[in-house]
């Protein structure tokens, strides 16, 4: 693959060393028909100011590819297809013409008609049906570790897992209230590269927990009330705790994604 890009860039720059900096591409995205209609005129407009010629690269995807065929195909058949006053009237009345390319038969006794139905009524069934048992099978889940729960008061010390995770999802949803506050994207706890700040003071407020916890031996699953004055600045320190480890999460989330696409390049370069 690898060898046969830098061939066709080879052909393409014609041995042009400085053609290689200034090369043009253009994609078009999918969207069924509307998308190649609107691709269509974009080709249109590009025509009019004579820039198609500039063109070296297309990538289409879904609709987009529809377009991207007719014109890849007409460029074969016509040399002189990407010119200014080339003549495309007749081409664009053929596309018009059978622009209905997954019925092209319509009517109610055609067949391409109830065939089109049919298949959409398949694919509507099979959806419903999949999401359905999905959600059949989620409410099931509290059935079984309902068991777990109704023991849990005397699971001792692993409560604290309920804790961390209440403390995790309350962090979580407040992140994401930050993140996606324009004012607020300047905060160093929102900045991956910070880290090990982050880290480092998240440290500092849970053994600062911990050590006030262990000093007044307080414990929040006890029978007896609970002395607010230890518990009040124990839940600060564990909030804080959470908000201080956002950006270690952010750090470890662009991590898993970079190594995710560096295995992906590296599976597609092995690629025969």
């Amino acid at each position: 693959m690898a060898e046969g890009f830098w061939e066709e860039l080879e052909v393409v720059c014609s041995g042009d060393p400085e053609k290689k900096e200034k090369l043009v591409g253009l994609t078009f995205s999918g969207g069924g028909i509307r998308s190649a209609t609107f691709n269509l005129g974009v080709l249109e407009g590009l025509k009019e100011l004579n820039l198609l010629k500039t063109i070296d690269y297309l990538s289409t995807v879904s609709g987009g590819g529809y377009i991207g065929a007719w014109l890849s195909a007409n460029c074969k058949r016509h040399k002189e297809w990407r010119d200014k006053d080339a003549d495309w009237s007749d081409s664009i009345r053929h596309l018009r013409r059978y622009s209905n390319y997954l019925a092209p038969a319509v009517g109610f006794l055609s067949a391409d008609t109830w065939s089109m139905a049919m298949v959409w009524l398949r694919n509507t069934l099979l959806v419903q049906v999949t999401v359905i048992l999905a959600i059949a099978a989620a409410m099931i889940v509290p059935r079984l570790v309902f068991p777990l729960f109704a023991n849990w008061h005397e699971a001792g010390n692993w409560r604290w897992i309920t804790i961390v995770l209440f403390v995790l999802g309350v962090v979580g949803v407040a992140g994401n209230q930050l993140r996606v506050n324009p004012k607020r994207k300047d905060i160093w706890i929102l900045q991956s590269e910070k880290w090990l700040r982050g880290l480092g003071c998240a440290a500092a407020c849970l053994a600062a927990a911990a050590v006030l916890g262990w000093w007044t031996g307080f414990s929040p699953f006890h029978s007896g009330e609970v002395d607010y004055r230890v518990a009040a600045p124990m839940a600060i320190l564990l909030v804080l705790g959470g908000f201080f480890l956002l950006p270690v999460g952010a750090n470890a989330s662009e991590r898993s994604r970079l190594t995710t696409i560096s295995l992906g390049c590296r599976v597609l370069w092995s690629l025969p």
